[in-house]
């Protein structure tokens, strides 16, 4: 029994190197591994069902243009990118948020000191 079971598994795990892109939806967190385990026991190795997760040379091929063209991209992009400009930004956003800390403080102290000055009011003076 022991034996069918690690016969079983070692199947599964074949399987799986035929059909990466079961493996790739593992990681990605769209299916789990019971989930395609149990299916592969039901539905069999040879369902056509499966087709869709493997892997071809030329869906690789077509896989390492797309990565080298977007890692190009991306290099274009970021040799685009004016550092000056993005620091003058983050210049500006921090003058802009310390304004709006400014003006929350005040007000703040503002209704600090009407809640001081009403609470007063109802006590009677010695």
């Amino acid at each position: 029994m022991t034996q069918d079971r690690k016969q079983v598994v070692d199947q599964f795990k074949q399987f799986l190197s035929k059909h990466p892109q079961l493996v790739q939806e593992v990681r990605l967190k769209k299916r789990t591994l019971q989930d395609i385990f149990e299916e592969y026991i039901l539905l069999g190795e040879d369902d056509p069902s499966w087709e869709e997760y493997k892997k071809t040379r030329t869906n690789k091929e077509k896989e390492k243009k797309n990565s080298t063209s977007s890692s190009q991209l991306l290099s274009s992009i970021l040799s685009n990118i004016n550092l000056d400009n993005i620091d003058k930004h983050i210049e500006q956003a921090d003058k802009v948020i310390g304004g709006i800390i400014q003006m929350i403080q005040q007000y703040q102290k503002e209704n600090n000191e009407e809640a001081n000055t009403s609470n007063n009011s109802f006590i009677p003076k010695d």
